[in-house]
């Protein structure tokens, strides 16, 4: 089921980059190469704080709730906050980097 889940999200990527290539192209052609590396690298440790906190902490903080139902509800809660707040200071970091562009 994982696996039918995966290739519908790829098959979508690939379809959206496919449509929206050319816009694509001019926008990364605006860019310089050190801009292109900071912003990569900026969305790798978005990832990893990402990951760290819903993962690590997330686990921490449900560890102490004993009712199913709750815990369930607590880490929704947990990663709709670290998403949230996390994809806000990437847009303003990456705004930063590319100067405006993105």
């Amino acid at each position: 089921m994982n696996y039918i889940f995966l290739i519908i999200v790829s098959i979508i990527l690939v379809f959206l980059m496919i449509k929206n290539r050319q816009e694509i192209k001019e926008t990364y052609s605006k860019l310089n190469a050190k801009q292109i590396t900071g912003i990569i690298l900026s969305y790798i440790i978005t990832i990893a704080v990402v990951f760290i906190l819903i993962y690590y902490g997330g686990n921490y903080v449900v560890s102490f709730i004993t009712v199913p139902a709750l815990n369930f509800a607590v880490k929704v809660i947990i990663i709709l906050f670290v998403l949230t707040t996390c994809v806000g200071i990437l847009n303003k970091v990456v705004s930063k980097i590319s100067k405006g562009i993105l």
